[in-house]
């Protein structure tokens, strides 16, 4: 039976692992963080391989771009593709100019244009609207990716979803709430907010993380449902840490990502429906609906 173009396959799996090798390997080389980063990937996408031969030998049987793209199965492995390749720039603000090439060439392939994958207005996420101000552009930034998260959580991959999709969306999320209030946006900021979620959200997160190796039925609607609030609290928690100039009280920060999440379950719970046999190609027709009927 031949895939869906809503499922990625251990094939497609494969070919982005690839991709990733080539932008890595791009400037000459593979230092050893670049290869210790894939060697985890490999690890968690192919749990029964050994990790360190899986890219040793991507590392000497390169595909291109050209032929890695041809070989997707479908809309979502091209998406997870992308949302790999966004990541890099994302939290990289200075891609080596080889490393940048390659990821521009699968930009053109994917039809996604011309220029950083990790600009604002190249990268996932809503549009800017005009006259909207910070505070509710920054809102409707983390609705969208909640959405988008909750849409990506219901697929029937899940490890593979939170590592390609989820948790690059929730980076470009950071970016782009940090965009907002002028927060410079680089692996520091990265780090120093990863701390702070752990204070105020980590033994929890870490518990829902966890939870999804737990074969727990049915799963669309339990991972959708916590995939949407888990994103819209650490959303909120960034608002509430931007906007405080980084130096909020952990307490308060508690507090916040906490009533941020049930607030996340409530909105999630009353548009239920609206999720049901969607994709990532609907979330601005959900986020729009939901800013309707709220």
């Amino acid at each position: 039976m031949s895939p869906t173009p809503d499922t990625v396959t251990t094939r497609d799996r494969k070919l982005i692992l690839a991709a990733c090798v080539l932008v890595a390997r791009a400037d000459g080389g593979l230092a050893e963080s670049e290869r210790a980063e894939l060697e985890r990937l490999a690890t968690a996408w192919f749990p029964d391989e050994d990790a360190v031969l899986a890219v040793e030998k991507l590392c000497h049987h390169e595909l291109s771009p050209d032929e890695i793209v041809a070989g997707l199965s479908g809309g979502a492995a091209r998406e997870s593709l992308w949302m790999c390749l966004s990541t890099i720039s994302a939290i990289d603000a200075n891609v080596p100019a080889p490393e940048q090439a390659v990821i521009d060439r699968f930009s053109k392939l994917l039809d996604r244009g011309a220029g950083r994958a990790g600009d604002r207005s190249d990268g996932p996420g809503p549009a800017a609207r005009q006259g909207e101000s910070r505070e509710q552009a920054a809102e409707r930034t983390v609705l969208w990716f909640s959405v988008y998260s909750a849409v990506v959580g219901a697929m029937p991959q899940p490890f593979f979803s939170d590592f390609s999709l989820i948790l690059p969306a929730q980076i470009w999320m950071l970016r782009r709430i940090g965009a907002h209030y002028d927060v410079a946006f680089d692996s520091k900021m990265i780090a120093e907010f990863a701390g702070i979620a752990m204070l105020s959200a980590g033994a929890e997160t870490l518990r829902h993380a966890l939870s999804r190796f737990v074969p727990i039925l049915p799963r669309a609607a339990t991972e959708a449902a916590s995939q949407f609030a888990v994103t819209y609290g650490l959303g909120r928690l960034a608002i509430a840490y931007f906007d405080g100039g980084r130096k909020v009280d952990a307490e308060v920060l508690r507090r916040v990502y906490a009533d941020a999440r049930r607030r996340g379950a409530e909105i999630y719970s009353r548009f239920a429906t609206m999720f049901a046999g969607r994709s990532e190609k609907d979330v601005d027709g959900i986020v729009s609906d939901i800013l309707r009927g709220t």
